[in-house]
């Protein structure tokens, strides 16, 4: 558990830095953090498992229950309501703000389910579960960056589909490969969710600020442009569609260079000797259903003996003693 705790110290620090880097410093437009949040975990996750993998691979594949399945549709249908405030619970300056990022934000969970739903019964022949549980959420992810950009539903609807269209196809190709080629056990599908809807999404408010090209800052209706405020009230649209790009390409390395640190800290901390251990609670865990080896008596979990061993009641003859011309 020291490395699950190092891991987490070290990265909220760094994810601290590069907020302010991304937000503060260079001042992109990014209500939902398509850039600042979803490709910083997604990218020093990666290299993490990365790192970890090229010590000790797993020996089996990845237990999934139907049950657990099925539950987990109550998480994606919580994260598909709850999606469009979180994109607009922190930056918006008025209600007209708001109002945009939460419709955009709605628009754009819509199209991609509709890609995903697309993409996986074309690609598959068949819906696949893990695809319609992840993917569908991808348009919450790609327009967290231009949420507030858009006056057009039309930008909103296509932004989500093609997010959809490329989480679907990352579950679909690209986790296998990663596994087979380079050796990345990426269990939670953390690239396809979340790096690469986010590297898009901070890509495609670049497209839609440059669309804006000279047009006056006010062109967007009423959102707060923070690129329009002080010390940066003369940059243009074009100019901040670059400084978008910059912003992305910061969070890119500030996370790489955090999986790095964190990964090879890891690496030299990690103790599992087999394969096998992997996706066993028991290792980590208390486990109720599991006796301590120490004390079979003592059950994990529990301070005192649940049960002594059973004694055979004394002068009553068990089968073995009877004679056979006893019975």
């Amino acid at each position: 558990m020291l490395h699950l705790l190092i891991m987490t110290i070290i990265e909220t620090w760094a994810y601290a830095l590069n907020e302010v880097l991304v937000y503060e410093v260079l001042q992109i437009y990014d209500v939902g953090g398509s850039t600042a949040i979803h490709t910083f975990g997604a990218v020093c996750g990666i290299v993490i498992c990365t790192i970890i993998s090229k010590k000790l691979k797993p020996t089996k594949a990845i237990p999934i229950s139907h049950t657990s399945m099925t539950f987990s549709f109550i998480g994606t249908f919580f994260l598909f309501l709850f999606w469009p405030s979180f994109n607009a619970g922190l930056f918006p300056a008025n209600s007209f703000e708001r109002q945009i990022i939460v419709i955009n934000t709605v628009l754009s969970l819509t199209a991609s389910t509709l890609g995903t739903y697309v993409t996986t019964s074309i690609g598959r022949k068949k819906f696949s579960i893990e695809e319609i549980l992840n993917s569908t959420l991808s348009g919450g992810v790609i327009i967290g960056a231009s949420a507030g950009l858009l006056l057009n539903p039309a930008g909103a609807i296509t932004i989500g589909f093609l997010g959809g269209i490329a989480s679907s196809l990352g579950y679909h190709y690209l986790s296998a490969i990663l596994e087979e080629k380079l050796g990345i056990y990426d269990s939670c599908g953390i690239n396809n969710l979340h790096g690469i809807p986010g590297i898009l999404g901070g890509i495609a408010s670049a497209i839609v600020l440059a669309a804006y090209g000279s047009s006056p800052p006010d062109a967007v209706g009423g959102a707060n442009l923070n690129f329009v405020s002080e010390p940066n009230r003369g940059r243009t649209f074009n100019e901040q569609a670059g400084v978008q790009i910059a912003g992305l390409a910061v969070s890119f390395a500030v996370s790489l260079i955090t999986g790095l640190v964190i990964g090879f800290i890891i690496y030299c901390l990690y103790a599992y000797k087999s394969g096998d251990q992997y996706y066993e609670d028991s290792y980590d865990f208390e486990v109720p259903e599991l006796k301590n080896a120490s004390n079979p008596e003592i059950v994990f979990g529990s301070s005192r003996s649940l049960a002594k061993k059973e004694e055979k009641p004394e002068n009553i003859p068990t089968m073995e003693d009877l004679k056979p011309q006893d019975l």
